[in-house]
């Protein structure tokens, strides 16, 4: 169970990491600082980093069975990747997999209910959850103690 200060750290993280403009995949958007960018708002991350983990969230996500789903499977790893990535910065790595778990519930929950629930068992499967622990993974190991 988490402390009341640690649900305050993760909301945090995830309404900063809902507030990239990225309309499109990492891998495929850019900055004035990063070829490969998140479009975040946030002078923290490293450019290095930041097309570091683009290009892992892109070239590691799974197979899905449909479009849809693989689309959205891609942009929540790089949703916990990201996060991750700040929390671990912001000295909370531990927190890193609590993120990742209300950041695929808060990412499941913007869909409307027939497609949520598909969506939802898709991510229970084992290519999916090994996506998102390694995004999670990557994203907290970026971070150069």
């Amino acid at each position: 169970m988490l402390k009341p200060n640690e649900n305050k750290i993760i909301e945090e993280c995830i309404d900063l990491v809902l507030s990239s403009v990225r309309r499109m995949p990492a891998h495929f958007s850019s900055s004035e600082t990063s070829n490969q960018s998140f479009l975040l708002d946030y002078p923290g991350i490293d450019p290095v980093d930041e097309y570091e983990m683009a290009a892992q969230a892109w070239h590691k996500q799974p197979d899905m069975e449909n479009e849809d789903t693989q689309i959205y499977c891609l942009k929540t790893g790089e949703d916990i990747m990201l996060g991750s990535y700040i929390i671990a910065q912001k000295g909370y790595p531990e927190l890193s997999e609590a993120f990742m778990e209300e950041m695929i519930r808060t990412n499941l929950s913007f869909l409307q209910v027939e497609l949520r629930k598909s969506m939802k068992e898709a991510f229970t499967k084992e290519n999916a959850r090994a996506y998102f622990e390694m995004c999670c993974g990557f994203g907290r190991g970026r971070i150069h103690q």
